[in-house]
């Protein structure tokens, strides 16, 4: 039998859950309403307001905050756990949790880190609005992009089908003759695709057919990569290959060359990462101003005496009986 305070979590939490999708609870606020404060959810002396809200959007990532609200099901997610989060916190202090020495001290340091959090965004934002007004961001941007041109060469890429043979499951022999077996039925007009499902060792052939796309020589098995980017016309179809786990055979699907990006095509990215360097740049700086606290005062001992090194003698191994 579950115990009454089991039991009423359970409760709070079906309660939450079911605090925008229960048409009964669509009722009319019975409190007078405030100047300037919209309730979105009331229940005894607990509310979640338009504010409170707001200041929760805070906490996620700023790209992320524009578009949320354009989904209710996330809507409802947040205000679902806010309020079983008030309802929760409400409890513990009902239960003297809040006279807790220890639970005093987590409080203090979550205000502190809550604090600490808020004023390097400002100083973040501040060094991104510094970064923008600055008069010769299109000048650093073109020196970069000259210094930095080869680096955004794009290799040459290709898309494969492939089917491989694995040589640890069978001797390679066999694994060469599977391979010939399979080489001349898809030169008979059978499907390679369907192939590789049927025939594959690889661990995904059997979702992906076989196929990969876009792949740079550096992410195949040097022996594939070999005869994949030899082949040069669409649709051709490799003779066996002999690799590091087995036999491959492979054809090509197409080819997309090396190639550099415009200035323009990468001034965006440029920029992007001047602005980020900048930015740290100047939050390091603040950081730093902190290091030399004239009246930093350190007790090294009662440091020292935190740290406990692990008793050596016993994680040597016992002897051998």
């Amino acid at each position: 039998m579950r115990s009454p305070s089991v039991s009423r979590l359970c409760a709070l939490a079906a309660a939450a859950a079911l605090l925008l999708s229960n048409p009964a609870l669509a009722a009319e606020d019975p409190q007078p309403p405030r100047p300037g404060v919209t309730v979105l959810a009331r229940t005894g002396k607990i509310e979640i307001t338009v504010a409170d809200y707001q200041a929760e959007l805070t906490r996620l990532p700023e790209d992320s905050r524009a578009g949320f609200g354009a989904d209710p099901a996330r809507v409802e997610a947040l205000l679902n756990n806010m309020l079983l989060t008030r309802i929760l916190a409400d409890q513990a202090r009902a239960r003297g949790l809040d006279d807790s020495e220890q639970m005093r001290y987590r409080v203090r340091s979550e205000i502190d880190k809550l604090y600490a959090t808020e004023l390097l965004a400002r100083i973040d934002a501040a060094a991104g609005k510094e970064f923008d007004a600055l008069p010769n961001v299109e000048q650093q941007a073109r020196e970069r992009y000259l210094v930095e041109r080869d680096s955004l060469r794009t290799p040459e890429q290709i898309s494969i089908t492939h089917i491989l043979f694995d040589a640890t499951r069978r001797s390679r022999d066999e694994a060469m003759r599977l391979a010939r077996e399979a080489r001349a039925r898809i030169a008979a007009g059978e499907s390679m695709t369907l192939l590789a499902r049927q025939l594959s060792d690889e661990p995904l052939a059997r979702r992906n057919g076989g196929r990969l796309e876009a792949v740079t020589r550096d992410k195949l098995d040097p022996a594939l990569a070999d005869a994949a980017f030899a082949l040069t016309a669409v649709g051709d179809v490799s003779e066996p290959v002999s690799g590091a786990q087995g036999v491959y055979l492979v054809r090509l699907e197409g080819r997309r060359p090396a190639s550099t990006p415009t200035y323009e095509q990468a001034r965006g990215r440029i920029v992007a990462a001047l602005r980020k360097s900048h930015v740290e740049r100047r939050r390091a700086e603040e950081i730093a101003k902190l290091r030399d606290l004239p009246d930093l005062y350190v007790n090294k001992g009662a440091v020292d005496a935190l740290i406990t090194l692990p008793n050596m003698d016993l994680l040597k191994p016992s002897p051998a009986r």
